[in-house]
């Protein structure tokens, strides 16, 4: 968290009102939180237009007027908010402190005022999260030296291509091989346990063990997924759990529930050290 879906549909929201402004100030008051590239300095993209906002994997991607670029990742935490005094025009990202709540809050450590009057916000309660300036003809260069995997929304993404990333794994269970970014880039922990119940395949299934049949399922539900919270809202999961009256998340956080399509009671195992839930009889264990 965030995981693509976040990240996507902040692309989006946040698009409309920074495409074709420039940003007048910023600071980073946390020096670990900034990475400087090609001689440049955060005050290299001053007095340039915002061109176009892009996603690789769970990075966004902010291109400039004359060759500069950020490419921003939230990380675990992580959250950009553009108000205009305390209207919240845009927000996403991890959803603590609240997009409306007083800005700045000790969490913040970013601050980008544009040319409009308006500002955007960067604030991580963990100060994980990573702004790096750099030209835009390296662009491509750093998202290679990242060495992520598919993209779920490339044509290339296929059911056929992801056996093939799958089968590197011959014993991996799957669940771990999903986050995996060098795997499948911008999948987490949220929406893996997402697909895999959406394709009835238990979470320590063999990676590389997938038949035919599983992969098409697997492929559609990892798609599907990461479709509908883009389209209609990312997971929402105080304490960690889902609302009771929320029919998404449709597996993570809903250990002790019942299942959405069988009514078992969802049942929660560590994976890999992650959090895991799923349906025993929707997700049968493998033989």
């Amino acid at each position: 968290m965030p995981e693509l879906p976040e990240v996507e549909a902040l692309r989006r929201d946040l698009s409309p009102g920074l495409i074709g402004r420039a940003i007048v100030r910023s600071d980073i008051t946390k020096p670990k939180m900034l990475v400087t590239l090609d001689g440049l300095e955060l005050s290299g993209i001053h007095d340039r237009p915002i061109q176009t906002l892009s996603r690789r994997a769970k990075m966004l991607i902010v291109r400039f007027d004359r060759g500069v670029s950020l490419v921003v990742h939230l990380k675990l935490a992580g959250q950009l908010v553009h108000r205009d005094g305390d209207r919240v025009i845009a927000a996403g990202g991890h959803p603590i402190p609240r997009f409306d709540a007083p800005f700045p809050h000790r969490s913040t450590h970013g601050r980008f005022d544009l040319d409009d009057g308006t500002i955007l916000w960067f604030t991580d309660i963990r100060q994980f999260g990573r702004v790096t300036v750099l030209d835009s003809t390296s662009v491509d260069g750093f998202l290679a030296s990242k060495k992520l995997g598919l993209e779920p929304f490339d044509a290339s993404f296929t059911p056929a291509a992801l056996g093939a990333s799958l089968r590197r794994h011959r014993a991996l269970p799957i669940k771990s091989a999903l986050l995996d970014q060098a795997n499948l880039a911008g999948l987490g922990n949220i929406y893996a346990d997402e697909a895999l119940h959406g394709s009835g395949i238990h979470p320590l299934w063999p990676a590389g063990g997938l038949d035919d049949d599983q992969l098409v399922r697997l492929h559609r539900a990892i798609v599907e997924s990461l479709t509908y919270a883009i389209t209609n809202g990312v997971a929402d999961l105080p304490a960690g759990k889902v609302r009771p009256d929320s029919d998404f998340p449709r597996a993570h956080g809903r250990r002790g529930l019942p299942c959405l399509v069988c009514q078992t009671t969802m049942v929660r195992i560590t994976v890999g050290a992650r959090s895991t839930d799923y349906c025993p009889t929707c997700q049968p264990r493998p033989d």
